[in-house]
This record gives structure tokens, sequence and C-alpha cells, in this order.
């Protein structure tokens, strides 16, 4: 596997100046393991004993949960 570390790989692939295609199907399958990470790391944050997790972290992974669920059901 190649490991491309250089900022430039990353910017052209932003830009589109480098054509990378990835197929749906694992976009959608990343998209499904993102919100159950998100979720699962929510549920992690509601019974942490640090206060200060559940007061920050808890609505922020919330709402990726949320987002992700929404970009996954979307590229169906």
């Amino acid at each position: 596997m190649i490991k491309y570390q250089h900022p430039i790989f990353l910017e052209s692939v932003v830009l589109k100046i480098l054509k990378v295609k990835i197929p749906d199907k694992i976009i959608t399958v990343i998209l499904w393991l993102m919100f159950a990470l998100f979720l699962i790391n929510t549920a992690g944050n509601l019974l942490s004993n640090n206060q200060l997790e559940k007061i920050i972290f808890t609505p922020i992974t919330i709402l990726l949960s949320i987002f992700s669920f929404i970009l996954a059901r979307d590229k169906q």
C-alpha cells in the first residue's frame, strides 16, 4: 500500500487535480461505521465520571452522529 503523506497530494485530491475514484458503496459503509462509532462514543461520554467530558463532548458526538447518519442515509 502506498502512503501519501505529502500535503500536495491531499491538496490535489481536494482540488480535483488528481482524480481519485472511491466507489459509492465504500463511502456509504464508511459513513455508517462513523455513525456507529460516534453513537457508541456518545454513550461512553454519557457514562463518563468526568463532568467536563459529559458537558462538552456529549453534544459534539451527538451532532457528529446525527450528521454522519444524514450523510449515510442520503448517500444510498
